[in-house]
């Protein structure tokens, strides 16, 4: 299995989403929510650390972020979630196909890629 990337592209619309202009020396936990058959990004999914840490949700547009859920590109970031912290995400039908840990590494870019399954027709 190959190891998780996002292009450079992408991380820098994040770091201008947060009014960052230099990755953060705490680090940084980037995550994808997708839905696990097609690989498509989901909308609507919200993803909580299990001590409350703060996610952020990038806009579709990439400019900018929210406290809601995902937007069209399935984008989630914290950067203060402790290093191991375990993670749920959340939705309607879908549930994450994977155990959820992530955290910040210091000067680390730690990525939570989130594979979700409906569950509606079971």
């Amino acid at each position: 299995m190959a190891a998780a990337t996002i292009p450079k592209a992408t991380l820098d619309q994040i770091l201008t989403a947060l009014g960052l202009s230099a990755f953060p020396r705490k680090g940084l936990v980037v995550g994808r929510v997708y839905d696990e058959l097609t690989g498509l990004p989901l909308a609507g999914v919200e993803l909580r650390p299990q001590s409350g840490e703060t996610v952020l949700y990038l806009t579709s547009g990439r400019d900018g972020t929210t406290r809601t859920e995902t937007s069209s590109n399935g984008y989630f970031i914290s950067t203060d979630v402790a290093f191991g912290t375990r993670w749920t995400a959340r939705t309607d039908d879908m549930v994450p196909t994977l155990p959820l840990q992530a955290g910040l590494v210091r000067n680390t870019l730690s990525l939570l890629q989130v594979p979700m399954r409906d569950t509606s027709g079971l």
